[in-house]
């Protein structure tokens, strides 16, 4: 007999959490880092996400499952684990960052065996920043501290998260003396308010003292951008960081970047107008067709361009010759 209003989750989701665990079936998204002044890219944030268009696709689902079976920890390695690895894999290197999140529950507990290489490979290869999240600060401020010590061992940067979503972050900032702050994106968005004020002078004085680097994540807009700047950060994160001239990148850079803008729409609260530009219609591959299908459930619009591209990309739609020429189906969607 269930209790009123208490979730429990299905067994199909705990299994379905136990094979993505132990078959390593995580996978990182990478969002820009952008200098806010200079509008270049200076690093990647890398964003843990589950099997795409599975019930536990986002972050909070995936960790809410973790916190249920009791293996944050291994999740937590198997997370950071996979986005050394693609990041090498993807040419990212010095002088450019990989932002890797942090569980300070998994201090402590050694790193799974079959991770280890993708740790130190990570390790040689990159230059790296851990972020742990205010969160912690409250909830177990020793192991928070242990960990942003740990990261230093390593030669890594740390950083504090969410920064003025709860009062004690600031209490603890110097104690922690994080290289990078990350103020919460909530203090740009809504209307600005004393408390707000308050977060962002104590910030901005913290860091002055200390040469810490301020970082606004969830720029969505220019207003956005200039808020930030306004607000004594001078990096940015988010869809619209800054405008930014073309720069080459590998291919498997290019991949990473693309799934994850892919991600992004489908976390949005809002529909999104998603348009994609394969360049001719042998890239559509199988994968990308069935990406693209369920992709069109979720957007207010869908766009796939190609030299080439069937008049059928995927099934119920249409798509133009190219160069292309508009056309809608029943769905509302566009290809």
């Amino acid at each position: 007999m269930s209790t009123p209003g208490v979730s429990h989750p299905s067994p199909t989701t705990a299994e379905d959490f136990r094979r993505v665990l132990d078959e390593r079936a995580v996978q990182p998204v990478f969002q820009p880092v952008v200098d806010l002044d200079k509008r270049h890219v200076l690093g990647y944030e890398a964003l843990a996400r589950g099997p795409m268009g599975s019930a536990l696709e986002s972050p909070a689902a995936l960790f809410g499952a973790a916190w249920r079976a009791g293996r944050v920890a291994e999740l937590d390695w198997a997370c950071r684990a996979t986005a050394l690895t693609d990041a090498v894999r993807g040419g990212l290197g010095p002088p450019l960052t990989l932002f890797v999140n942090a569980e300070p529950v998994s201090l402590g507990v050694a790193c799974p065996d079959d991770l280890k290489e993708a740790i130190e490979l990570g390790k040689a290869r990159l230059r790296v920043v851990v972020e742990v999240t205010e969160r912690a600060v409250a909830g177990d401020p020793a192991r928070l501290l242990a960990t942003v010590a740990q990261a230093r061992e390593a030669g890594w940067g740390a950083a504090l998260d969410d920064v003025g979503a709860a009062p004690a972050s600031l209490a603890v900032l110097p104690f922690v003396r994080p290289d990078l702050i990350k103020l919460d994106m909530r203090l740009l968005r809504g209307r600005t308010t004393a408390e707000a004020a308050h977060i962002v002078n104590s910030v901005r004085a913290h860091a002055e003292r200390t040469d810490a680097v301020v970082l606004a994540e969830g720029i969505e807009t220019i207003k956005h951008a200039r808020e930030a700047v306004a607000a004594g950060a001078t990096l940015g994160q988010g869809s619209c960081s800054a405008t930014r001239e073309p720069r080459l990148a590998t291919k498997d850079l290019l991949v990473e970047m693309c799934m994850q803008l892919e991600h992004q729409g489908l976390d949005a609260s809002e529909p999104n107008v998603l348009l994609a530009c394969f360049q001719s219609a042998d890239q559509f591959t199988e994968a990308a067709r069935s990406r693209y299908e369920f992709l069109a459930t979720r957007a207010a619009f869908t766009g796939a361009l190609g030299h080439g591209m069937p008049v059928a990309p995927v099934a119920g739609s249409a798509a133009p010759t190219w160069p292309p020429t508009t056309r809608c189906d029943r769905s509302g969607t566009w290809w």
